[in-house]
């Protein structure tokens, strides 16, 4: 019965994750990594997903600012897992458009955004734009569409070809995968394993309780007989006595 009910379980979860898309709610998407390629670059690729911004209005070339002057370079950064991307936070140099494309595999990449410099509010330096609507920077007619991709691609044109970012903050919902489904499930197995073994261990508990009270029950209704056959037995006596003195009482009235 118990594997029964364990198999009930795991095929209701797999019907169900079969028909999930996502597997968590809209987040802020840590990366894992950031490269840049395509040629020459100043500070390190990883000030750009470090969850840090540069105070507005500073100059392109500050230590929290990645620079470059080709416009041959790019920045790709990996989320780790594949999201629905819903929206952008990025900070910019402010007088050069930035482009923005996505991709599942790392290899081909679709446009998908551009910031542009008529975007932000700062006449000059750097410069926060953001799609998402509750946040300080939000551009209210600047909106992205919702597309899945586990790579994002930076690139820079236009402007005075020289170009600036110090962060770039995604916002998704992560995809299910089949590898991750599959955990789920054995989660899921494990844990009615585990919830059958304690419940099986508790009726083993109560069984045992159940069966020692009714031992000692038992012992007592035999203890009990015990002593009402003893008291048998000595009315028995005493009735044998009482007909012994009767007999001789007898015997002395006819002498």
């Amino acid at each position: 019965m118990r594997n029964g009910f364990r198999n009930l379980v795991v095929m209701m979860s797999c019907v169900l994750l079969a028909g999930w898309t996502v597997v968590a709610s809209a987040e802020t998407i840590a990366p894992v990594s950031v490269n840049g390629n395509g040629g020459e670059f100043n500070n390190a690729p990883s000030l750009l997903i470090d969850g840090a911004m540069a105070t507005e209005e500073v100059a392109y070339n500050d230590p929290a600012c990645v620079h470059w002057g080709v416009s041959d370079v790019f920045f790709v950064v990996d989320l780790g897992a594949v999201y629905i991307l819903d929206g952008v936070t990025v900070q910019v140099d402010n007088n050069d458009d930035y482009v923005l494309e996505t991709s599942q595999d790392g290899a081909s990449f679709a446009a998908w955004t551009t910031v542009t410099e008529a975007m932000g509010e700062m006449t000059e330096g750097m410069d926060t734009v953001s799609t998402v609507k509750d946040h300080a920077e939000w551009v209210s007619d600047w909106a992205v569409k919702p597309v899945e991709a586990r790579y994002v691609r930076l690139s820079a044109r236009g402007g005075d070809e020289i170009y600036a970012v110090s962060e770039i903050m995604l916002t998704g919902t992560r995809v299910q995968t089949e590898k991750a489904a599959e955990e789920a499930v054995e989660s899921i197995a494990a844990e009615v394993d585990a919830a059958a073994g304690e419940a099986g261990e508790t009726v083993g508990d109560a069984a045992g309780a159940v069966a020692g009270e009714a031992a000692n029950v038992a012992g007592d209704a035999v203890d009990a007989v015990g002593e009402t056959v003893d008291a048998a037995g000595k009315a028995v006596e005493a009735a044998g006595e009482a007909v012994e003195a009767a007999g001789e009482a007898v015997e002395t009235v006819g002498e």
